[in-house]
């Protein structure tokens, strides 16, 4: 299969007071339009109706929907279709903790982080302000295209680095904060990481 990634520049860049509900209107019906184009065989696993439903609710939604929310409807419209290699990177606009994360068989962990929070790196990750991580990735799922388990793995545990998709997948974070309950060596710390 033909790999494609679909990078809606505006959407991903902007913040949401710089994209008015006629911007994300356009923006939506370029996806609906250009995705199902260039796509081999975009209703492998969605249904056309199922995608149109979708397509038409995001529509329906921003007028009164804020940048995160319009973000979070294209995310998981375009992990709807159930191929990896179809995405939109609606979360990684410059506004990030500082902190890398990976998951592996004991845990999710701080991979990487900026000097002020090296602290954290190679701490297993309890919770997210007091969400238990388990239901934070549960959560954050809903963004990831994917095919099988092991790139829900790969692929969310970055999204813990992203204010904007732990407040689209109902984390209850602060805009730009958030408490990272931490665990090392038997001790539990908890990381205040902001973006900077």
């Amino acid at each position: 299969m033909k790999w494609i990634a679909l990078l809606l520049s505006a959407a991903a860049s902007l913040s949401a007071a710089d994209l008015s509900p006629a911007q994300w209107r356009e923006d939506i019906a370029y996806l609906a339009k250009e995705l199902p184009a260039k796509h081999p065989n975009l209703f492998f696993h969605l249904s056309k109706a199922d995608f149109d439903r979708q397509v038409s609710q995001l529509q329906d939604t921003a007028a009164t929907a804020t940048g995160t929310e319009m973000r979070a409807g294209l995310a998981r419209l375009v992990a709807s279709v159930g191929d990896l290699h179809t995405s939109i990177q609606a979360f990684t606009s410059s506004r990030n903790f500082g902190m890398g994360f990976f998951e592996y068989p004991d845990g999710i962990f701080c991979s990487s982080a900026r000097v002020e929070l090296a602290d954290a790196v190679s701490a297993r990750v309890i919770s997210v302000d007091g969400v238990p991580v388990a239901q934070v990735m549960e959560k954050l799922r809903q963004f990831v295209p994917h095919e099988n388990e092991m790139a829900v793995l790969a692929l969310t545990a970055p999204l813990l680095g992203r204010p904007g998709a732990l407040l689209a997948a109902g984390v209850p974070i602060e805009d730009s904060a958030a408490d990272f309950a931490m665990q090392r060596g038997g001790r539990t710390f908890v990381v205040h990481a902001t973006v900077p």
